[in-house]
């Protein structure tokens, strides 16, 4: 969830593995295949429409022409390829994008969803961007309601369901090194 330390525990995970850490870097990568800005994918990666694309992502195949596509759609696919060929090149951390649910099949990855209570995320937010808890507050409902309404456009499932997940931490309780700690712990026993 926004503001939770999401992403401040997944940089450390991988940086105690020792393997890469994938965030920005699929919006990046996403941007230079497509010939878009970055700036363009990222504003339009949790917006996009209900989509026909599930069996053209799972099967690995083109988005043919007669299908028109969107451009939304277009980012989409190319985002879950980029995870599946991440992910499958060896041990690495991916941040957000339904990495969960895209690689919910994969046997050796360990789903985690990083929480907390919204005063705490709150704070966080109005300590590192500097802005009024109330600014903080709405930030805070705009991205996690962006996000659960992405999820559910691709997933038809509720972004915040323990079941698409193996472990959900709170980081208002562990703090970021304890919720490290436990993700260490159960990746120790998904190998």
């Amino acid at each position: 969830m926004y503001g939770s330390g999401g992403n401040a525990v997944g940089e450390a995970v991988a940086h105690r593995l020792g393997c890469p850490c994938y965030n920005r870097q699929i919006i990046d990568q996403t941007a230079r295949e497509m010939g878009y800005s970055t700036d363009f994918v990222a504003q339009t990666e949790q917006n996009l429409p209900t989509s026909r694309l599930w069996e053209l992502i799972f099967a690995d195949s083109g988005i043919p022409a007669s299908m028109n596509p969107s451009k939304d759609d277009a980012i989409y696919v190319n985002q879950s390829r980029t995870i599946r060929e991440l992910a499958h090149k060896g041990e690495c951390v991916i941040i957000g994008r339904l990495g969960n649910w895209i690689l919910r099949d994969d046997p050796h990855v360990l789903r985690v969803f990083i929480t907390s209570g919204r005063d705490f995320a709150v704070k966080q937010l109005v300590d590192k961007l500097h802005i009024s808890p109330e600014e903080a507050a709405r930030k805070i409902e705009r991205v996690n309601t962006g996000r659960a309404n992405h999820y559910w456009h691709y997933t038809g499932k509720q972004w915040t369901d323990i079941a698409g997940y193996d472990l959900v931490i709170n980081t208002e309780r562990t703090g970021i090194d304890g919720a490290v700690d436990m993700i260490l712990r159960a990746f120790k026993n998904v190998k």
